[in-house]
């Protein structure tokens, strides 16, 4: 084995300057996408730069592009990584809000804790909200409500879908299905950005890389043969059209847009200007039965959006958000009065009901129960629907709707049917893309309830605090272990499920089981085994063979390969470096070459079959660097000593 001379040194040390250089240029560029909104562009890039050099500022920029994606186990695995190299108090917070979004309350609450201890001028009343947010969501997630969540497939997509409304006969909802960047990425911002003199491109919306919202209908039905069309689109709606309510008549229609141009371009070029959504009122021609010309709502304002309109059934109370001065928050719940002229009066805020966050998507059913979602009380996790009484001109004893109408995640735009059924929206994990539309209807007469406990696979010791999900084609629950590791679930007649046990720092575990054929009540019994993580220590593929002085991968090397490919797609947010070695036989720079182009070879092969993005797993190439044996150059071993040496390894390099 031939050792490096001192001028190879001075090479490599010439190279690191190069990816420096090629670092800080990926990190110029990912700051120009970030500072736009694009997210999606921007968190490709800094994974980029976090390659060519790893970064505090990378790792933190990565964490908030994929939060403003709301991806939250990359934004959970980022933030994990930024507290590591740098234990402050903000990036524990940041950690905190990513563990509470997936369900890891336990974790959740031990960060919060930090955040405050390290921060002696933090908001001590938010941190003990948040805190109890975490001990509510564990309660509600162990005593669910009666209701049976299914995921509406026949009209939704690998895009974001929200926002349901009844109209006649039909659903009506927003998508931007139109292109699609098939990520997580979701789309509830009140504004829209982009620099100077350059208009947002009218196909891709740069935050999330899909295409804007617009109307989109379809026929309920419970057959998947549903399909939903464009429903409406005039020339105000270039970009964004969020979803409608209806007149009673059905023949009126409030709904918002995004300007399509802001009403002042600044002279200077690199400053960011932004679009706010604003509500525009539609009514069809009674002849013609075509959408005649939009007229805008009295209290759009250039400086503030307006949005989620909603018009009770007599017409005369239209209820929406704005982030107009004034508030309490974010965007906070208003409504007018229609007057006897027609026109609407000032608009009137609900204080009773509004927070320092953000209230969205208002709806007041029949029975005078009033609807809508906030981030800023006791939530799960992001928005959660809520429901308050609307009695005597006031509003009064809101609460959260617990689990499962809420998750960890965002839950909005709940829209009840006759109060036993209806539907929501939610981008909680096991979706079909980000933001998707559910049903929920009332639980069966028969219960059959599944119980387990999760092990660490190695020690066999129970691990507390896991989050286990059960799922199946239309919906995803979610259960956080006890102190000794216990899961509960109950279970929907006729139906196959898939069972997912994960924890921070280890690999999940999943099987499946299904509930076809029982006819009784009873309690199904399913363990799981969790196996810890250990970053960087080499796990060796076995059956990886290779033809002779060949590299391509053979069909007897695939199933372990595929194996890898279900561990990265089980595990989204971990980083592979997948090696090959070689025996000591031949040439020292012929071995490296050679188990470079094989382990290109297989990572390619992975990237290919299994859609894994490229940024996540690297393939080098060892040679015959690192022996297992004795059997160096020059010395007579057996075959089956050489074997030992050939062999194709993975390690985790990322959590």
């Amino acid at each position: 084995m031939n050792h490096i001379p001192k001028k190879g040194l001075i090479l490599f040390a010439i190279i690191g300057l190069g990816f420096c250089a090629k670092a800080q240029h990926v990190l110029k560029l990912a700051d120009e996408q970030y500072q736009l909104y694009n997210y999606f562009n921007a968190a490709d890039l800094y994974e980029k730069a976090y390659r060519a050099k790893p970064t505090l500022y990378a790792v933190q920029q990565l964490a908030s592009s994929y939060h403003q994606l709301h991806d939250y186990k990359n934004e959970e695995s980022w933030y994990a990584l930024a507290v590591k190299m740098s234990p402050v108090a903000d990036n524990f917070f940041n950690y905190a809000i990513a563990l509470q979004n997936n369900a890891k309350y336990g974790e959740a609450k031990v960060n919060y804790e930090k955040y405050a201890s390290l921060n002696q001028k933090s908001d001590k009343s938010k941190i003990l909200s948040l805190i109890a947010s975490c001990d509510s969501a564990v309660k509600w997630m162990q005593h669910p409500g009666t209701e049976i969540i299914t995921n509406q497939r026949q009209m939704n997509s690998i895009a974001a879908d929200w926002g349901v409304t009844i109209y006649k006969d039909a659903v009506m909802f927003a998508s931007d299905r139109g292109v699609t960047n098939q990520t997580t990425a979701t789309y509830r911002k009140p504004f829209l950005k982009f620099v100077g003199n350059d208009k947002p491109d009218r196909k891709i919306y740069g935050w999330t890389g899909n295409s804007y919202l617009k109307l989109y209908k379809a026929i309920p039905a419970d057959t998947s043969s549903t399909t939903a069309k464009l429903f409406f689109e005039d020339a105000l709606t270039i970009y964004h059209t969020g979803p409608a309510s209806f007149d009673n008549d059905g023949k009126g229609m409030y709904y918002t847009i995004d300007n399509p141009v802001p009403s002042k371009i600044k002279s200077n070029a690199t400053d960011i200007e932004t679009v706010k959504l604003k509500i525009f009122y539609a009514r069809k021609d009674a002849t013609s039965g075509k959408w005649l010309p939009p007229t805008a709502f009295k209290y759009n304002k250039a400086g503030f959006s307006t949005g989620d309109p909603f018009i009770t059934a007599d017409g005369k109370r239209l209820y929406f958000v704005s982030d107009m001065p004034g508030g309490k928050g974010g965007t906070d719940l208003y409504y007018c009065w229609k007057l006897n002229d027609g026109t609407w009066s000032d608009p009137i805020n609900i204080a009773e009901l509004n927070t320092t966050g953000n209230e969205r998507t208002p709806m007041l059913d029949s029975s005078g129960n009033f609807y809508y979602a906030t981030d800023g009380n006791i939530t799960m996790g992001g928005l959660d629907i809520y429901r308050a009484s609307y009695v005597g001109d006031k509003f009064i004893n809101a609460q959260n709707m617990g689990y499962p109408i809420n998750s960890p995640q965002d839950d909005f735009a709940y829209q009840s049917l006759d109060g036993k059924s209806g539907y929501l929206s939610s981008n909680r994990i096991g979706g079909m893309g980000s933001d998707d539309i559910y049903r929920f209807n009332k639980k069966p007469p028969f219960v059959l309830k599944l119980e387990g406990i999760t092990y660490d696979k190695t020690s066999h010791q129970p691990v507390a605090g896991s989050l286990v999900t059960l799922t199946n084609n239309n919906f995803l629950i979610n259960f956080t272990t006890d102190g000794i590791g216990r899961f509960s679930f109950t279970l929907v007649p006729d139906m196959d499920y898939e069972l997912k046990g994960e924890k921070t720092g280890y690999t999940g575990d999943a099987t499946t089981l299904t509930t076809n054929g029982l006819k009784v009540s009873q309690t199904l019994q399913q363990d799981l085994y969790l196996e810890r993580i250990k970053i960087n220590e080499p796990i060796v593929l076995q059956n990886i063979n290779y033809d002779f002085d060949k590299y391509n991968i053979r069909s007897d090397a695939q199933p372990a390969l595929d194996h890898l490919i279900k561990v990265m797609a089980d595990n989204p947010t971990i980083w592979i470096e997948l090696g090959s070695h070689t025996d000591s036989r031949g040439s020292d720079k012929y071995n490296l070459a050679l188990s470079e182009r094989r382990a290109q070879s297989a990572v390619t092969y992975i990237i290919n079959k299994g859609h894994i993005n490229g940024n996540r797993i690297i393939a080098k190439g060892y040679g015959e660097s690192r022996l297992l044996n004795g059997c160096g150059n020059g010395v007579n071993c057996t075959e089956q000593e050489h074997q030992v040496n050939r062999r194709t390894e993975f390690k985790i390099t990322k959590q």
